[in-house]
């Protein structure tokens, strides 16, 4: 056991860096006895929420989703004061002000992407899957999990789990897979590209295996505007959790 290095301190606000100072550190680590919340936000998703089988895995559906809560996620990062900095951070590298200033914004952003991803420090983790640029909140690399509790509306009267629209799981499924990255090209519609503001996209998982807990409670959606039978309304609320200690996940905590 270890103190963190001091120049990794001096980055630290003071109420952060005094913690820190007190607390027991393995190679830039400290291993928690159980998780800490760090932040709790919700995010709202209205539209078709189909059913994946074994021949059709809703490629489409899933995309439309990731669309759908891209925005709502750019507000999270926007609207915290430690992830809004460390965005602005990343973007603050000389090679990208260079590459801005001469215009050439794919390749300062390409820059970015592959500092940060070498940097075990840094908060962001770009995914490069089928020519989008991915930028996952929950983490590995970082040690974060998330709990999702999730307010499930929908087109059917009360207690029917299985109905025309699919069932409960196999539309769940679709919905965990949406909030992910992909994994490869192959996980993306085939004629989708990138749109505006959507470089980077912002997405709630690196990975489903980092959602630890599900709470789901289903109720009619009373809204006669729609008779689709596979439209929802979600109502997601997300707690995000820290598994283990880095300096950087301490300041935002």
């Amino acid at each position: 056991m270890n103190s963190l290095p001091k120049e990794t301190l001096k980055n630290l606000s003071e109420e952060t860096r005094a913690l820190a100072s007190r607390w027991p550190w393995e190679e830039g680590w400290v291993v928690l006895n159980y998780p800490i919340e760090f932040m709790r936000f919700t995010l709202i998703y209205d539209g078709p929420l189909k059913s994946a089988s074994g021949s059709d895995n809703r490629q489409d559906n899933k995309h439309e989703i990731r669309k759908a809560l891209h925005p709502q996620l750019a507000e999270v990062w926007q609207g915290h004061h430690s992830l809004q900095r460390e965005y602005a951070n990343a973007l603050r590298f000389p090679e990208y002000d260079r590459t801005l200033r001469e215009g050439q914004l794919d390749s300062a952003w390409e820059t970015v992407k592959g500092r940060c991803r070498e940097d075990c420090d840094s908060f962001l983790f770009p995914m490069d899957v089928g020519g989008f640029c991915f930028l996952p909140l929950v983490t590995k690399k970082l040690w974060l999990t998330c709990d999702l509790d999730i307010l499930f509306l929908r087109n059917e009267p009360l207690g029917h789990i299985i109905n025309s629209g699919g069932d409960i799981d196999n539309r769940l499924k679709v919905l965990f897979d949406a909030l992910r990255a992909p994994e490869t090209a192959k996980e993306l519609p085939s004629s989708a590209t990138p749109g505006d503001k959507e470089s980077p996209l912002f997405c709630l998982l690196e990975d489903d295996s980092l959602i630890t807990a599900v709470r789901v409670e289903s109720e009619r959606l009373l809204d006669s505007s729609s008779m689709q039978k596979e439209r929802v309304r979600l109502v997601i609320r997300v707690t995000v959790k820290v598994q283990r200690l880095r300096a950087i996940t301490l300041d935002l905590i």
